[in-house]
């Protein structure tokens, strides 16, 4: 049986939120959202273009293997091509223990081949909304050296208006910093790899 894989255009304005104050602006003005515990495994494949990665995300009781294509940023705006499988329970497990059987037919409809490495695991509890045609993400990502508090606006259609995302944070009072790498970056500098 094939895999069935989706493939997306991301298309997403990420900012760093500098304060805890910031992040409560944010999720007073949004409205109560219970956050949803996600946690994300990395792996580096050295037969990838550079900037790619290839996660496995366990969500809602989902398993999630997603490679993601290197990345344009232009500000705060990111853009990359992913492609997405999701896996059955057990084979998820095999990945994480490293048995790359259950999985290969996977990794192939991903275009993914061996070998790979795992580069590390990062937990992050995330609350979303939808707005005007944006899934917008409240993020507080627990990386090994301390928290990283994180707004994304995720563009779903393109009739959306790109001037969503800065009105909303000037609606807030909030000033936050364009994210300058993604979570797979930071996570593998403070894992102290040299993948």
């Amino acid at each position: 049986m094939k895999t069935p894989v989706q493939h997306h255009q991301e298309r997403e304005w990420k900012y760093s939120l500098p304060t805890r104050a910031e992040f409560q602006r944010l999720l007073d003005f949004l409205g109560p959202q219970a956050p949803l515990l996600r946690q994300t495994n990395h792996y580096w494949l050295p037969a990838l273009p550079l900037r790619s990665v290839l996660r496995l995300r366990l969500e809602d009781g989902r398993h999630l293997l997603t490679l993601k294509g290197p990345s344009q940023r232009q500000g705060a705006l990111f853009t990359r091509g992913e492609a997405q499988v999701e896996l059955p329970g057990a084979v998820a497990l095999d990945l994480l223990g490293g048995c790359l059987e259950g999985v290969r037919g996977s990794l192939e409809a991903l275009g993914v081949s061996a070998p790979l490495t795992y580069v590390g695991s990062l937990v992050n509890e995330r609350r979303v909304w939808l707005r005007e045609g944006f899934e917008i993400a409240l993020d507080e990502s627990f990386f090994p050296r301390g928290p990283q508090l994180e707004i994304e606006f995720e563009q779903l259609s393109e009739d959306s208006d790109p001037a969503l995302p800065a009105a909303l944070l000037a609606a807030c009072g909030v000033e936050p910093l364009p994210s300058l790498r993604g979570k797979f970056s930071r996570l593998k500098e403070e894992l102290g790899s040299s993948r």
